[in-house]
């Protein structure tokens, strides 16, 4: 800004801003996400649909019972549409594994 000379807001300008979803998950338990290679090649999968524009982040809240999915990209409805997905498959998995173990 003082190299520039000029605001925040002027420089922000260039700034593309995408969709983000926030699915937050309950769970009974936090084994490593590691461990669940169906949940991999999920995210995996729908990294592909989404493109090299989209990002996404799968991890454990610190605080809370929650596995939380987040994912930013250029389309509203396929961003939402692949959170759920990701979603879906960590509350059966986690849950499963509960039951096994």
């Amino acid at each position: 800004m003082a190299r520039r000379k000029t605001s925040l807001g002027t420089l922000a300008r260039c700034m593309e801003r995408y969709p983000q979803v926030l699915v937050n998950v309950p769970v009974p338990s936090k084994p490593p996400l590691e461990e669940f290679p169906q949940i991999r090649a999920q995210i995996e999968r729908s990294q592909d649909a989404l493109g090299d524009g989209a990002r996404i982040l799968l991890r454990y809240s610190g605080t809370e019972d929650l596995a939380r999915v987040m994912i930013e990209g250029t389309d509203q409805a396929k961003v939402t549409r692949e959170a759920n997905a990701i979603a879906d498959l960590v509350r059966q998995t986690i849950a499963e594994s509960r039951k096994r173990g």
